[in-house]
């Protein structure tokens, strides 16, 4: 399945089941946009999925918008598999993680993003969290 496909699915608010054996890119892709709504499948496959493509990094920016969370500690980790998952095949390493969450997003989950973005493997993600696509948020969940 083509990296692209995994974008489109990802938008699905009522996909249940997805099988994908690898992923594949012809080209490695300025930034891989995935929506986050917990439930979807993707974020559980994604992690687990072997790569083969033409090219040696499938993107070289990962953006998350997270946009239906039902248990934040679940979504957190979720996330950080997808992310450190991704950085294994990034154009250059710590690969920029961009986690955009809503302005009226629930305090005790951004707090909940922020501190997962800390525990990244720092020489692997450098993460940040984006309220709104407008105004950055700290690693540690406060606002700029």
């Amino acid at each position: 399945m083509n990296v692209r496909v995994f974008e489109t699915l990802a938008c699905m608010p009522k996909l249940t089941t997805v099988s994908v054996d690898r992923i594949t890119a012809d080209w490695a892709m300025n930034g891989l946009t995935l929506v986050y709504r917990q439930g979807n499948p993707i974020w559980r496959v994604f992690p687990q999925v072997e790569r083969r493509s033409t090219v040696a990094a499938i993107s070289n920016r990962l953006i998350v918008r997270v946009e239906r969370v039902v248990d934040a500690n679940k979504a957190v980790c979720q996330i950080a598999a997808v992310a450190q998952s991704t950085a294994k095949y990034a154009e250059a390493l710590p690969m920029p993680l961009d986690v955009v969450v809503a302005p009226d997003m629930d305090v005790h989950v951004v707090s909940r993003m922020g501190a997962m973005i800390e525990g990244l493997p720092t020489k692997s993600v450098a993460g940040r969290i984006v309220v709104g696509g407008d105004h950055e948020v700290l690693p540690n969940g406060s606002r700029s």
